[in-house]
């Protein structure tokens, strides 16, 4: 058992070094260019770099103001009222999807979280970028779906998230 965590615990740490050469290359690149680079915060999974938001908080002090946060509102699930308060500062982008049965990228509208009340904290914070909507069409429960079914569905997650604002 113990050979498996040390390997494990190896991985981790390989994936990380490679996580940071990844990073600093970007930033230095970007850099150059006046390019603005956000992190997006990963779904919960075991070795998964950027779920945990003081994990997303430390690597955003690391590099403050070089690199910024895309918050995955879906992928944040529980997590997100943590994720705002310990990373407002750094917000430049969203993504936002409904959540079913802990799935990601239902949509909105349908959401078994209400998101709702942090949308608004991030406004009354003076957040001024876009709102992403992922929308999976494996999550609408017909398939094939059509192109006009799909925008439909669009158009029902806009009039909601205009709700909320």
């Amino acid at each position: 058992i113990a050979d498996g965590v040390s390997n494990a615990i190896n991985k981790f740490q390989f994936g990380l070094l490679n996580f940071f050469k990844y990073i600093n290359k970007t930033l230095e690149v970007a850099t150059n260019k006046n390019i603005t680079i956000c992190i997006e915060n990963m779904p919960e999974r075991i070795n998964r770099i950027g779920w945990k938001p003081e994990e997303i908080e430390w690597i955003l002090k690391k590099y403050d103001k070089q690199l910024y946060m895309t918050l995955d509102f879906a992928h944040a699930k529980h997590h997100i009222e943590e994720f705002l308060d310990r990373v407002i500062d750094y917000i430049k982008h969203t993504h936002i999807s409904g959540v079913i049965n802990n799935k990601d990228h239902f949509p909105l509208r349908k959401s078994e979280i209400d998101f709702s009340p942090y949308v608004k904290t991030l406004l009354d914070y003076g957040y001024k970028g876009m709102f992403n909507l992922e929308l999976d069409d494996r999550r609408l429960g017909k398939n094939p779906i059509t192109k006009e079914e799909k925008i439909e569905e669009v158009i029902k997650d806009i009039e909601f998230l205009e709700s909320i604002v």
